[in-house]
């Protein structure tokens, strides 16, 4: 995505993404040394992320939520290496039941909007120290950060302009559906190699998070919000923040050691989002 016409054809469909599977006749003459059952079991997890991912019956976030909280589990039989009970997993989030009780749970997180601001400042702060392609912050994080905390009365400015924008955007709504649709693609099977399912579900979470939040600073100082604007920022983060692999590294590191991505607090920013 970080070509800008890559990105443009990624957005630009609103219909849901469908992936074509084929085989080749190729003879297969060595293996690698992946652990065979897990990448089964991992292709299928992953189909059941996208179904959660696209399913437009409900709300982006509670869908981000529930895969969030789908791969914690997953993550968990992993470091078992109780690799066999991933299917049973698997099996109870295609149950609707299942998946209604959850969502009936996610509500103890909402209402924590201040919560939720505070956990952002923290998320931008680790952002802003990656590595970066230039030097002249051409993300607009530092923006974002003098925009939005730099007294008490601008987390009410902060509130005020995430819920304009999502009601200007609510009819494009389906890009952000799109990204998260493309990082998991991009990076979920990868998972196969490092055991590290749940970090490629909260990546492609908080890009969706970042990605947005860069929405609305551009929203602010435009007071409008284009498609192209969303191509733009989409490519840039995504040139910005991918092309260096060192970047992926230390996030997914990152996400063990700061209690700030931990599956409790990305709840509660995904749910006052």
């Amino acid at each position: 995505m970080s070509c800008p016409e890559a990105a443009r054809i990624i957005l630009r469909s609103s219909k849901r993404v469908i992936f074509e599977l084929s085989e080749n006749d190729e003879e297969v003459n060595n293996y690698n040394d992946i652990n065979p059952t897990l990448y089964i079991s991992l292709m299928q997890c992953r189909k059941v992320v996208f179904d959660i991912l696209q399913n437009r019956s409900l709300d982006l976030n509670i869908r981000c939520s529930l895969a969030l909280i789908f791969a914690n589990e997953i993550q968990e039989k992993i470091d078992l290496n109780d690799i066999k009970s991933i299917k049973n997993i698997k099996d109870k989030y295609l149950a609707e039941e299942f998946i209604e009780k959850i969502i009936k749970n996610l509500q103890n997180y909402k209402g924590k909007e201040y919560k939720k601001y505070n956990n952002m400042k923290e998320i931008l702060n680790v952002f802003k120290d990656l590595k970066h392609i230039k030097p002249n912050d051409i993300l607009g994080i530092e923006d974002a950060l003098r925009y939005f905390w730099q007294s008490d009365t601008d987390k009410e400015i902060y509130l005020s302009f995430h819920e304009k924008f999502d009601e200007h955007y609510k009819e494009k709504n389906y890009h952000f559906e799109q990204i998260l649709v493309y990082y998991i693609f991009r990076y979920f099977m990868k998972s196969v190699f490092d055991y590290d399912v749940l970090a490629k579900i909260k990546f492609a979470v908080i890009s969706y998070i970042m990605i947005k939040e860069l929405a609305v600073v551009r929203f602010l100082e435009n007071r409008e919000f284009k498609e192209e604007d969303m191509v733009d920022i989409a490519h840039t983060y995504s040139k910005d923040i991918e092309h260096l692999e060192e970047n992926i590294e230390n996030l997914e590191m990152v996400f063990e050691t700061n209690k700030v991505f931990n599956i409790e607090n990305l709840l509660t920013v995904m749910l006052n989002l």
